[in-house]
């Protein structure tokens, strides 16, 4: 009896205006809804998947496709594929399975919440020498979805560079100790924007200047670091020393200061600063020589 009144019921609200309950697998009666797949995107197609308890029914079946429940406006479609379209866009979808046989009750499939069409992004390889006044290139190897619009723009730390849109890029010193992308921003009406960046570029320090030394250059005087050099890189430090003898490391000597010795006459001395950061390249500069007296 209880059967009967459920299927008296389900076909008395579909007979006005198709407003049905949210799932026919959640009725009483431990009915086995038909099942729909798909990913709900637009310009793809839903397609029924199960037809649940109505399955092997010889009569064969008509097709209502629902959005919340109601009637989809319009002609729609009336078979068992629906095909998602910009309007569908924030309903949820699911389709009314009746059989030609009356005497069994329609059953309505599980939802689907229809979105708007994914974005393919554009394929794009950076070429060039990360470093300061060297140029970085972005060419594009594939590209992406047909007729959406591709936003081009360089960024520092994620940021994007101001009046940087183009494919070339000239690094500066304000890029030096700083990571570097080029980032892709597509549109399309239909779909929502796709934003991706190519893997990011460390860019070392950068030595303006050579570090500079002051003192007597004469056996047993000391001389000292008087600058270390004029550096461009965020967040780098600028305390290793080495002091070089005709080019050569000086065992031991790794102070900002050093004692010249017998070692060094009539050799010429100098010094190295290497700039560190950590996840970057180590930059070294070395200041002019000096012959020891």
């Amino acid at each position: 009896m209880k059967k009967l009144l459920l299927a008296l019921s389900v076909l008395a609200l579909a007979a006005a205006g198709l407003v049905l309950p949210r799932s026919s697998a959640d009725a009483e009666g431990a009915l086995v809804a038909p099942v729909i797949s798909g990913t709900g995107r637009v310009g793809e197609t839903l397609t029924i998947k199960s037809l649940g308890s109505l399955e092997g029914d010889s009569g064969g079946y008509t097709y209502v496709w629902l959005w919340d429940g109601e009637q989809v406006p319009g002609p729609g479609d009336t078979g068992p594929e629906h095909t998602v379209t910009p309007e569908d866009v924030g309903q949820r979808l699911s389709v009314l399975v009746r059989p030609y046989d009356e005497s069994r009750e329609p059953l309505r499939s599980n939802e689907i919440v229809a979105t708007k069409r994914g974005l393919a992004a554009p394929g794009v390889r950076v070429s060039g020498t990360a470093a300061v006044k060297r140029t970085l290139t972005a060419t594009f190897t594939s590209p992406g979805t047909e007729g959406a619009s591709v936003i081009s723009s360089w960024t520092r730390d994620g940021l994007d560079i101001l009046g940087a849109s183009g494919q070339t890029y000239l690094l500066t010193t304000e890029d030096a100790g700083r990571s570097i992308a080029f980032r892709t921003t597509s549109v399309k009406d239909d779909a929502p924007e796709l934003e991706t960046s190519t893997a990011a570029l460390r860019i070392p320090a950068y030595a303006g200047s050579r570090p500079t030394v002051s003192g007597t250059f004469k056996v047993g005087k000391k001389v000292k670091i008087k600058s270390r050099g004029a550096w461009s890189g965020a967040g780098y430090r600028y305390t290793t020393f080495r002091w070089l003898r005709n080019g050569k490391p000086i065992s031991g000597a790794t102070k900002s200061t050093y004692k010249l010795t017998k070692k060094d006459r009539r050799k010429r001395v100098s010094v190295r600063v290497t700039g560190t950061k950590k996840g970057f390249a180590s930059v070294a500069a070395v200041s002019a020589s000096t012959k020891v007296r």
